[in-house]
């Protein structure tokens, strides 16, 4: 499917959020007629050049900005975002952000999978002395011990190495194996596509392409790099 107007066609029973012509005007950003329906066990990549509005898409879905003009319906269980900022508590420890966001799941980080993200030897540590790659682990880690249905990331993968972005790509064939929806803002194809169903590509608050098949996965990408010239 291409253009921003024709939504995919999805059943309503595997419809997890719809957005029907979403539009927004914050400082610098926009988002204009954006319709997308997100349905279980999709991976859906978001790409575009810096500005192209990915983030604002992101936060939008996941509630932290509210649409001027437009509808979204939400069918799903919970949301969980990553993003590039930590959303945590820097002064914190690792072992404290991580305990308080268990008591707010009300199910505790199983330490199997704090020792996969490689965080065991960091529990201690302030999370504002981490490291960039160290501090998305923290993030990751807290995003996919959550329960939620709807993931949200934005450049998730920007700050790891190939063991976390490994790591991150079998997260979310995992998820995507229980069924939940995942929406990832990315400039990295060459890690993340494989993981994807569909593509969308953004320019300038506007969906140009959404593309729902390898052909036309391919012919978007192939207008996402010539507009990246």
């Amino acid at each position: 499917m291409l253009g921003n107007k024709t939504s995919p066609s999805l059943t309503d029973d595997c419809t997890l959020i719809s957005l029907r012509d979403i539009g927004l005007k914050r400082g610098f950003f926009s988002l204009s007629q954006i319709t997308l329906l997100g349905q279980r066990a999709q991976v859906i990549l978001i790409v575009g050049h810096n500005g192209a509005g990915k983030t604002t898409l992101i936060r939008t879905l996941a509630g932290l900005i509210k649409p001027s003009i437009g509808s979204i319906t939400r069918r799903h269980r919970g949301i969980a975002i990553a993003t590039t900022d930590a959303l945590a508590f820097g002064g914190l420890t690792v072992a404290q952000n991580l305990s308080l966001f268990a008591r707010l799941e009300g199910s505790p980080i199983p330490q199997e999978s704090v020792e996969n993200w490689g965080l065991a030897a960091s529990l201690n540590s302030k999370l504002s002395n981490l490291s960039r790659g160290l501090t998305a682990r923290v993030s990751l880690l807290r995003a996919f011990s959550s329960s939620a249905e709807l993931l949200l990331f934005d450049e998730p993968t920007s700050n790891l190495d190939d063991a976390g972005g490994k790591l991150f790509a079998d997260s979310v064939q995992a998820r995507k194996g229980l069924g939940h929806l995942t929406i990832i803002a990315t400039h990295d194809l060459t890690r993340l596509l494989p993981l994807a169903s569909s593509v969308i590509v953004l320019e300038r608050g506007t969906i140009q392409h959404h593309a729902e098949n390898r052909a036309e996965i391919d012919l978007a990408l192939d207008y996402y790099h010539y507009s990246n010239r």
